[in-house]
């Protein structure tokens, strides 16, 4: 049992950091304006699209010139990637070695590293991201709707979660549980 949720958790966590997470997809539906007396016009213009996975994040801010950027992408490759991957390493590892099972060094890091890896905090705040900037962008497609120059637009917002999202959560989840099927493993081997 524990093999199998510790590889699909490895599945699900290199799902989770390598494929978008978000996308960003403002658009311009239709935009008509006349000129010399004709009607012109343009369907499906794009005005921003970005479509960005964790990995993909802490590229672009590890190689920012700002120190706090730096640190802030650092951190969240640690906590997201690197920490989570240690973890379930250890956590496959815990029920067939003797010598791992019995580390109080391992045992810290299963039981409390993934208190602590903030990958739960991670995904809420990318959720918040997102309902933010899908708040901006619906704002500033209304302002750019209502325009005074006599031309005829219609905006899009297709903004959305992507399926590293999904990816991502089913990982933090399926961590949770297997650090308590893990603990339970323990503590019935040693009450025995």
């Amino acid at each position: 049992m524990v093999t199998f949720v510790t590889l699909c958790s490895i599945v699900l966590l290199i799902l989770g950091v390598t494929q978008p997470m978000i996308n960003i997809d403002a658009r311009l539906n239709a935009f008509v304006f006349s000129l010399f007396g004709r009607d012109i016009g343009f369907d499906e213009q794009s005005l921003f699209y970005q479509s960005k996975s964790i990995l993909d994040v802490t590229h672009t801010l590890i190689e920012s010139h700002g120190w706090d950027l730096k640190t802030v992408g650092v951190m969240i490759l640690c906590f997201s990637v690197i920490f989570p991957a240690i973890k379930l390493v250890l956590s496959g590892s815990f029920v067939y070695s003797e010598k791992i099972a019995n580390s109080r060094l391992v045992r810290n890091i299963i039981f409390y590293l993934g208190k602590w890896s903030m990958a739960d905090v991670f995904v809420v705040a990318l959720f918040m991201a997102y309902i933010g900037f899908e708040g901006i962008v619906a704002n500033q497609l209304r302002g750019i709707e209502r325009n005074e120059g006599g031309f005829a637009i219609e905006t899009a917002n297709y903004s959305g979660l992507a399926i590293g999202a999904l990816f991502f959560t089913t990982y933090c989840i399926l961590s949770i549980v297997l650090g308590i099927i893990i603990n339970r493993q323990h503590k019935k081997n040693n009450t025995v």
